[in-house]
């Protein structure tokens, strides 16, 4: 018999989380659906062959306002916890890129020989 499991484990805005399963003995995975796509999300350390008394996973158990997920792992390359954050750039660094290309530009100007 073969079975294929999914649960939801949180939900934030239009974010949702959780993990599945394509049959017994196979690995858990997680996924972030986002409204539209759907994202695979695996533990680097969550390698190995699966067994039904040994799986394999990443499992995500929630997500916050923010967009921080926690879960955790397991698979031969040990078990363990995991905290991910959204991959945003701060405004201080896009202040500081914009800045720096004005400079360049204005001296890029000036060096042509234009007031």
């Amino acid at each position: 018999m073969s079975f294929k499991v999914t649960f939801v484990t949180g939900i934030s805005g239009n974010t949702i989380v959780g993990y599945y399963q394509n049959g017994p003995g196979t690995s858990f995975d997680s996924f972030i659906y986002n409204g539209s796509t759907f994202t695979t999300i695996t533990e680097p350390l969550a390698t190995g062959t699966p067994s039904i008394l040994y799986p394999i996973a990443t499992q995500i158990f929630g997500i916050s306002e923010s967009g921080v997920i926690v879960g955790t792992f397991q698979g031969n390359g040990g078990a363990g916890g995991f905290i991910a954050t959204p991959v945003v750039p701060e405004p201080a660094s896009a202040a500081l890129l914009s800045a720096g290309a004005l400079l360049l530009l204005r001296r890029r100007h000036h060096s042509r020989g234009t007031p």
